[in-house]
């Protein structure tokens, strides 16, 4: 966007939204559903920097501290998927949860069976 970089960061969705306009916006147009992404996104956060924790941890016994609250961390999420029916995090509509999350899932997915 004008040459304008942009880095990596939870930041990053809320200006891929912005700059896609309202017209495609990932931002559920109800009120409830927008607060549900926003709680979603605000209580799993902490998701990739737990995962990178473990990921750059030299010590074997921190790695299992670590996998342990990453395991326990990732059931918290799977407790809250139970909450939404549909294809997508919060429910029917692709949002900016989605965005956030489903990448540092598919990471962790393909590298924890290592841990």
């Amino acid at each position: 966007n004008n040459n304008y970089e942009v880095g990596g960061s939870l930041l990053l969705p809320e200006y891929i939204d912005a700059a896609i306009g309202t017209k495609n916006s990932l931002r559920p147009n109800d009120s409830v559903t927008l607060y549900n992404m926003n709680l979603f996104i605000q209580r799993h956060s902490q998701l990739s920097g737990l995962f990178f924790q473990l990921l750059t941890s030299q010590y074997s016994n921190e790695r299992l501290k670590l996998s342990k609250e990453l395991l326990n961390f990732l059931k918290t999420v799977d407790d809250d998927l139970q909450t939404f029916t549909g294809p997508y995090l919060c429910g029917e509509q692709f949002t900016l949860a989605d965005i956030c999350l489903y990448p540092i899932m598919e990471r962790i997915a393909v590298v924890l069976p290592s841990y």
